[in-house]
């Protein structure tokens, strides 16, 4: 699914906004959703985390 990253900047987001610890900690849940939710689910992870960052 094209989001219109680099890889690079991919990971840099994830490293940023600590996505995979978010990924890790929330696996049960979210492992049994669609790949298209998961995109979402980090879209708006990511966006909660840069407000709070402010």
């Amino acid at each position: 699914m094209k989001q219109g990253l680099s890889g690079e900047e991919a990971i840099s987001l994830f490293e940023k906004y600590n996505v995979l610890s978010y990924l890790s900690d929330n696996f049960e849940v979210l492992h049994t959703q669609s790949q298209q939710w998961l995109m979402e689910e980090i879209k708006e992870y990511i966006t909660k985390q840069k407000k709070a960052n402010q």
